[in-house]
């Protein structure tokens, strides 16, 4: 489970009014629509985790973006999976959609074709 949701909304503000070249690459204007769309994915799904990391773009750029991870519950015929995800909000967040990947671990079946 990640942390507080108020102590995880304090971490995406800070993050979000950093200066520099550390600072995340987002429009000013976009800001408190990145902040609000977190709080509601972490209230949704309190298993994620919100942290800054590299992201290497395909022209080669590498930018320090904001990212999710952690788990998300499904259910699927009666049964329960908690599919581990990696949600990266892109430079042009909310105008450019969330890019997700599911990170299977080594011990999960992926089967042809699902």
């Amino acid at each position: 489970m990640g942390p507080p949701l108020g102590q995880a909304v304090e971490f995406i503000s800070s993050v979000l009014s950093q200066r520099g070249p550390q600072a995340v690459p987002y429009e000013e204007r976009s800001k408190w629509t990145i902040r609000e769309h977190l709080s509601d994915l972490l209230k949704m799904f309190p298993n994620l985790t919100i942290k800054v990391s590299e992201y290497h773009t395909n022209d080669g750029r590498i930018l320090h973006l904001i990212k999710a991870e952690g788990t998300i519950p499904i259910h699927y015929q009666a049964n329960k999976y908690n599919i581990p995800v990696v949600v990266w909000l892109p430079e042009r967040y909310p105008l450019q959609a969330p890019v997700v990947y599911v990170c299977p671990t080594a011990n999960m079946i992926i089967k042809n074709g699902h």
